[in-house]
């Protein structure tokens, strides 16, 4: 017998037209047995009767053609299912398809050309005795939910997580396939994992995205808050320590990137690094009443790359001395880090790059 969670789950990949040959067959022999004629109603009445209707991932090309295929049904089954079974199926499948012609029609007159919201499909699965819990996000949106120990996944589109039902009593491992967004609440004796093809992040409580791209065979895991440790997974290393060995450990507005192909890791800057704060504890992004002025009357140079490193938690060198006795009069308060530099640079006729995790200011100090 087929879990409700699974025909759910088949069911809507079935309307999305993402489902697979193995999938479908799976879906009809279950709908055939008549056993989930009141969950098949139920689950798709409340699916495009919602208020939401109107932003269904679904356009009308592909629910013409979900309603064209279903009122033909007794053709299909024939090709479907087993001929020997044909004569159990036929009543309770086209009891099931007159169902999904009125919602798909009710579908159809609600459609319009808003983009799709997020959809986040969810089943349940046994691995080895153990119970899994698999989010697939299917929509355009990115989707956020919250796991047992309190901690919120941000999936996005394309994405999917397995993780067991229930986290084991030291530790917690999450399986990522694609890109999200995580927040981990902190225990110190229950060490958070993500598992995403070769590489491992270990964190302890901090936020961090995840990120994979498929082109260049790259994963890159960048740091919000906290601090993550990222190595390489290696199933026939004796010892654990021999594993993080091949990794680095990053900190807020740092980010690595593991290069799959040579089993590469480079650190560097985020794209956009956001102020933080230090507290006893953690290291979290500022909010905004709490972060710093930048507004200078012909103040030092000196001073001005101070306050920076604190505020970003980012260290900046300078190729020549003489720049920090150089002055600089202005307001660059409210641009980003990269916008900062580049006007204090300018300034100077001077030039900035960033150096793995550092920023190095080129050029000679002024006249």
């Amino acid at each position: 017998m087929v879990n409700k969670e699974r025909i759910q789950y088949l069911l809507d990949k079935y309307v999305l037209a993402k489902i697979s040959a193995a999938e479908e067959e799976e879906l009809f022999d279950a709908i055939g047995t008549g056993m989930y004629n009141d969950l098949l109603s139920n689950h798709i009445m409340g699916r495009f009767h919602h208020q939401q209707a109107e932003e269904m991932n679904i356009d009308e090309q592909r629910a013409n053609e979900i309603i064209a295929k279903i009122k033909h049904a007794e053709k299909e089954t024939a090709n479907v299912i087993p001929i020997q079974k044909k004569h159990n199926y036929r009543k309770v499948w086209f009891a099931a398809a007159s169902v999904l012609v009125v919602c798909l029609s009710t579908a159809v007159f609600f459609l319009s050309k808003k983009k799709p919201a997020a959809e986040l499909i969810s089943v349940k699965e046994q691995v080895k005795g153990e119970m899994f819990i698999n989010k697939e996000n299917d929509g355009t949106k990115a989707e956020r939910f919250q796991l047992e120990d309190g901690s919120f996944i941000t999936l996005k589109p394309g994405s999917s997580v397995k993780y067991p039902e229930h986290f084991s009593a030291n530790k917690r491992d999450v399986y990522l396939s694609g890109e999200a967004f995580f927040e981990i609440t902190k225990n110190a004796g229950k060490p958070f994992f993500v598992y995403n093809r070769n590489l491992v992040t270990h964190v302890l409580g901090t936020s961090f995205n995840i990120k994979t791209d498929d082109n260049n065979k790259k994963i890159e895991v960048s740091v919000v808050t906290g601090k993550v440790e990222v190595y390489e997974r290696d199933e026939n290393a004796d010892d654990i320590k021999q594993r993080k060995n091949k990794g680095l450990i990053i900190t807020p507005n740092q980010k690595v990137i593991y290069g799959e192909e040579n089993k590469t890791f480079d650190a560097t800057l985020v794209d956009v690094p956001l102020p933080i704060v230090v507290n006893k504890d953690s290291i979290q992004v500022a909010p905004a009443k709490e972060r710093a002025a930048f507004i200078y009357e012909s103040e030092r140079f000196e001073s001005i790359l101070k306050a920076l490193q604190i505020t970003y938690g980012v260290n900046i060198e300078v190729e020549d001395e003489n720049i920090n006795n150089c002055l600089f009069t202005g307001d660059i308060t409210d641009q980003n880090l990269y916008k900062k530099l580049d006007i204090l640079c300018q300034s100077l006729n001077n030039t900035y790059e960033v150096k793995g995790t550092s920023i190095l200011i080129r050029g000679k100090g002024c006249k």
